[in-house]
């Protein structure tokens, strides 16, 4: 796994392109306080209405705040809503 890792790496360098266009790392977009889109989730770990974390793979996410909730989820992305006072990675 390793090695495929550092061979997708040294293609992406030669090709000059993100790590996020091959679609392995997960991608996070915020609408103000309120709303987050999770691209590349991989579960979820912890689920309240004041802590919602999620599994990225090798890291997590983490969003605190009141009356939080999952509005969709499908196993690779997820829609997180309410109001966040922290968003932590983990």
């Amino acid at each position: 796994m390793e090695k495929d890792r550092k061979i997708k790496d040294k293609f992406l360098a030669s090709l000059e392109m993100p790590p996020l266009a091959v679609g392995d790392c997960a991608s996070i977009e915020l609408s103000g306080n309120t709303c987050a889109s999770v691209e590349g989730c991989r579960g979820i770990v912890e689920y309240c209405t004041e802590k919602i974390v999620l599994s990225l793979g090798s890291m997590s996410v983490s969003f605190c705040g009141l009356g939080l909730e999952i509005t969709s989820f499908d196993g690779e992305n997820a829609l997180v809503s309410g109001m966040f006072s922290c968003i932590e990675f983990n």
